[in-house]
């Protein structure tokens, strides 16, 4: 005979500042249930003792709440407790209610496993949150919102509310994660709000994620690796809660009917799509994903492919190993930044990198683009080539940044300006090792700078640290120009002309095989000397 449950509590339990474990291991088949809660447990926080309750199904154990799980701080001065729901298959339902809220602090839920299915306690392989539960893990007074995980090795259907907002005074919110590695079903409402801190972030991090179409009610189907978000879902979540969608396979917006992910986040907030081991695309070149003012991050191994995003004054920050733009980037007041994940060569308008760019921006993706200021590269990419670039003040107020921060290995550790001549409201190229300008410059409203030793040491791949110019080279500024490159210096293979609006700042020494002209309308500063030959 198949028992119904092992232990079963539909009455009361109190054990405040105290602990109630109730660890029951039976093998499948046996009982339906090894724990069935639908009554009450309350173990709250007493004086300086948290309350603490455990149900612990074991590797075989279903586990069934469908009562309250109180441990819980209100008092003045005390914090939220600890609650565990363990087992291989587990259902929080009913009008289900956990509570580790705290004066001074959030407690701890620990729903199927811990913090990415790390961690020392066993991980669900099911787990249902049903949509009339709630969960709490507030900080009352002062403090920050509790640590809250729902988590599931195979299938999590998530359709609950979660509250872990900071204090009224200070304190941060919490982080809210919730996850069915393989599968995850989520239309549930999470708040990490704080009056006065930094708001909390929901943490989604399944290992494939599609962003559906619309609003709808998903039941599990028995398919693998795979996870469906409402587009609804999405915009329903607080402006002031971080999203963090974390994949590892590829995230994919499916092809919206109104052409708009309308996400709340606004400024000081920020939405983040991350693939650690794939891409990110959109299935439609026609639809949008928009904040109202919060930062759009997108990290992926592989490759973007993008419709249009639109971030209204926060900052746009890509990383890929390709980039595909079939719309628009539009930042408004922030900054757009792209890179290449993995050392790849990044090229700007019409260039071939010198045989294949690794992350290639074409003229007209440059020109689908606007915000206060695109940076490009960093840390983790190769050589930046650029080829006949016009940028002007329509599409970024402050101009064009350019970053080659570290010298990898198979790439020169360089910016490399070939092809047709370039033009910017205002340019800045910073590189470790090197700068190479083959063709005529200009910016049209601002400073035009050229460091080709960044980091202001020999490097140690090479060590030319240095900026070339070509015969005949041209820079033109409406405001300053600064060149610097101290431990390599500057060298000239014929003429050069520097006309500047404002000053001439020169660090390092100039050595040029034709004559050399400098003009500028205030100081010019030489640091080192100039020879000609």
């Amino acid at each position: 005979k198949v028992l119904t449950s092992l232990v079963s509590n539909s009455g009361s339990i109190f054990a405040d500042g105290g602990v109630v474990r109730l660890d029951v291991n039976a093998a499948q088949n046996i009982v339906d249930r090894v724990i069935n809660m639908d009554g009450i447990i309350q173990a709250r926080s007493v004086v300086e003792k948290n309350g603490q309750i455990i149900l612990m199904g074991g590797d075989a154990g279903e586990v069934s709440v469908s009562g309250t799980l109180d441990a819980s701080g209100y008092g003045q001065g005390e914090t939220g407790g600890v609650v565990h729901v363990l087992g291989e298959m587990l259902s929080f339902d009913g009008y289900g209610l956990i509570d580790v809220s705290g004066d001074l602090g959030g407690g701890t839920l620990l729903f199927g496993g811990d913090y990415q299915g790390q961690g020392s306690v066993p991980n669900a392989t099911d787990s249902y949150i049903g949509p009339d539960t709630q969960t709490f893990a507030d900080a009352v007074t002062s403090g920050n919102g509790g640590k809250i995980i729902f988590w599931a090795d195979r299938r999590m259907r998530f359709f609950g509310i979660v509250k872990g907002r900071g204090g009224k005074y200070f304190g941060d919110g919490s982080l809210v994660e919730v996850s069915g590695k393989e599968e995850l079903y989520f239309d549930g409402s999470v708040d990490t709000t704080a009056a006065n801190g930094k708001t909390g972030t929901l943490l989604l991090d399944p290992d494939t994620i599609t962003i559906a179409d619309g609003s709808g009610s998903t039941t599990a189907s028995g398919a693998s690796t795979f996870t469906t978000i409402y587009e609804t879902t999405l915009e329903s979540v607080s402006a002031s809660t971080n999203i963090i969608l974390l994949a590892t396979s590829s995230i994919s917006l499916s092809d919206l009917s109104d052409n708009l992910l309308n996400l709340q986040q606004g400024s000081g907030n920020s939405v983040t799509f991350t693939v650690t081991n794939g891409t990110i695309s959109f299935a439609s070149s026609t639809d949008t994903i928009s904040t109202n003012g919060g930062d759009i991050i997108f990290n992926a191994t592989g490759d973007l492919t993008i419709g249009s995003l639109a971030s209204n004054g926060g900052d746009i920050s890509l990383t890929g190993d390709d980039f595909s733009l079939s719309g628009t980037l539009s930042s408004g007041a922030g900054n757009i930044s792209i890179t290449h994940t993995d050392s790849g060569k990044i090229g700007l308008g019409g260039t071939t990198c010198t045989g294949s760019c690794d992350l290639n921006i074409s003229t007209t993706e440059l020109a689908a683009m606007s915000g206060n200021k695109l940076i490009i590269g960093g840390s983790s990419n190769g050589d930046i080539y650029v080829n006949g670039v016009t940028q002007t003040t329509s599409t970024f107020t402050n101009g064009v940044e350019l970053n080659v921060d570290a010298h990898l290995s198979g790439s020169k550790g360089a910016i490399i300006f070939e092809g047709s001549a370039s033009s910017f409201s205002t340019l800045t190229a910073n590189a470790v090792d090197g700068v190479e300008v083959n063709v005529n410059l200009t910016t049209v409203t601002g400073a035009l700078t050229l460091d080709g030793d960044s980091d202001n040491a020999l490097d140690t791949l090479s060590g030319n640290d240095n900026i070339l110019f070509a015969s005949g080279i041209t820079l033109t500024s409406a405001g300053d120009i600064s060149l610097s490159a101290a431990n390599g210096g500057m060298t000239a293979a014929g003429a050069l002309t520097l006309s500047a609006t404002s000053g001439i700042t020169m660090t390092g020494a100039l050595t040029g095989a034709g004559a050399i002209a400098l003009t500028a309308n205030s100081a010019i500063t030489l640091n080192s000397g100039i020879s000609t030959s």
